[in-house]
Parts: structure tokens; sequence; C-alpha cells
């Protein structure tokens, strides 16, 4: 008896030191706060949870068509060919994806300069007009006309 009340004097002051530094809170709350010895005791009771019939017949029926899955013949099953339909680029598709890419990205300073040579001029009007006067004068002399 006396261990008892020196345990509920050293709770006693456990709670005055507490109060001190704990922060003051509304009176609703403490009121459930303290409310906590006023619980009823409830009895703990573990269940444990038997298989029903249903669950017993799915594993039957699981090991039974394991059963047939390892001991079916495969010489009864039909070649059938395997066509791919995801088929995968090849180097040229992923080069043609690149492409318009690449010609956003282009950087024009790695260019260089070049200043351009024709190298097949046409003819001015004045090398047309000696043209036609040699071809004029030449098919004189041979004795035949040219109509133009």
């Amino acid at each position: 008896m006396v261990i008892h009340l020196k345990m509920e004097e050293i709770n006693a002051e456990r709670l005055d030191v507490n109060k001190e530094r704990a922060p003051k809170l509304p009176v609703d709350i403490a009121k459930e706060v303290t409310k906590g010895q006023q619980l009823k005791h409830v009895e703990i009771s573990e269940k444990s949870v038997l298989p029903t019939v249903l669950d017993m017949y799915r594993e039957k029926v699981d090991e039974n068509l394991k059963g047939e899955i390892k001991t079916h013949d495969t010489n009864k099953l039909r070649h059938a060919e395997l066509v791919e339909k995801n088929v995968l680029p090849t180097s040229v598709d992923i080069a043609r994806e690149k492409v318009p890419a690449l010609i956003v990205n282009f950087d024009t300073e790695k260019l260089k300069h070049v200043e351009p040579v024709a190298k097949i001029t046409l003819p001015s009007a004045n090398d047309v007009v000696r043209e036609q006067e040699e071809l004029k004068k030449g098919a004189n002399e041979k004795g035949g006309t040219i109509h133009s």
C-alpha cells in the first residue's frame, strides 16, 4: 500500500512539472484529453480466417490446370508462321527522319564562301547574229539557200 501511495505522489509531481512546461490547451481539447481515464475496456480477440470451400476448390483447379499444362503433348499443336508486325526502322529510315532536325540546326558559319563560275555560257546577241551570217555565207558558196 505504501508503494502504491508513493507512486501516486510521484505521478502527481510529474503532472505538476509538466503543467508548467506544457503549452496551454483550449478547454474543449483539455476535457477530451482527460476523458482518457474514463474509456471502457475492450477485449481483443484474434480471428483466424479459414479458407472457404470456394477458395479450396480454386486451389485444386489451379493444381489440376498446372498438371495438365505440364503433361500436354506439344505434337498436337499446329505450326504457325511468325509474322513480325513491328519492324524496326533501317538506318536509311532513321537518317531520313533526322534530316528536318539537321536542317533546322545547321550552322551556316561552317560554310566557306565561293565565287560562282559559269561553265556553260549562253551566247550574246552579237554572237548569234555573227553565227547566222556565217551560215548564210557558207550556204551561198555551196549553192543552197537558207530559209529564216
